[in-house]
């Protein structure tokens, strides 16, 4: 329904469908929550320890996911693009995409050392960080770029998948666990709600409850071990 809303959208604003035929007009999209895979600590060491052959796309696609776990669970899209003029040798600083918000990220020491893996002499401020879009791509059209940053989400997610069954980790993986993942270790270490709500980028503290729902339910099943 989101994907037919925004073909009419766009076609209303190409004026080749009239505005007040637009059904959404009249129905409005009810939204349902959906089920938030994320990765515990044991199946995160399980996932960085796991070898992978050096210079390969399985091995950035492995240690951009793992960045990502521990920088703020930036989405894939922001990730992509982050470049080395938005990085200090602490701090990350950006824009995300989906929200336009600004955020910086202190890093902690695992996303430093996969940062610096990826720096090498030839470097300029303005390339990116992780190889994975091509250094012409920041001057492409938005529409391109994003159908180019799906397809190498997509390649990533396969690769995600893989690395999972190899280290016996059976749940739905793909680039988006790592957010999940960084969030509900976030709460669960003690951050406070607002300042994951802050660096997860969210327009409202409310969208960020979620995850404490879950790092709840899974102190309460902690506590069944009493009943045992």
């Amino acid at each position: 329904l989101k994907s037919f809303r925004r073909i009419i959208n766009e076609a209303i604003n190409d004026q080749i469908f009239p505005f007040e035929k637009n059904p959404f007009h009249r129905f409005k999209i009810k939204w349902e929550s959906a089920e938030k895979n994320f990765l515990t600590e044991d199946e995160l060491a399980a996932f960085e320890r796991y070898p992978i052959k050096e210079g390969t796309v399985r091995e950035i696609h492995k240690d951009i996911f793992v960045f990502a776990c521990y920088a703020g669970g930036l989405r894939v899209s922001d990730i992509f693009r982050l470049k080395w003029l938005y990085f200090n040798g602490t701090h990350i600083t950006t824009s995300t995409k989906k929200t336009g918000s600004q955020i910086s990220i202190k890093l902690p020491k695992k996303a430093l050392a996969i940062i610096e893996k990826y720096r090498n002499e030839n470097q300029s401020s303005g390339d990116f960080i992780f190889p994975i879009l091509d250094p012409d791509d920041d001057v492409v059209n938005d529409k391109r770029l994003f159908k180019k940053i799906n397809s190498k989400n997509s390649l990533a997610n396969k690769n995600l998948k893989i690395i999972a069954k190899k280290v016996g980790i059976e749940k739905h993986i793909s680039f988006h666990t790592s957010r999940h993942t960084w969030a509900t270790r976030a709460l669960s270490k003690g951050m406070k709600i607002h300042h994951v709500s802050k660096l997860l980028g969210h327009a409202s503290v409310k969208t960020t409850e979620v995850y404490a729902k879950i790092v709840n339910k899974d102190l309460d099943d902690a506590m069944d071990v009493f009943d045992d």
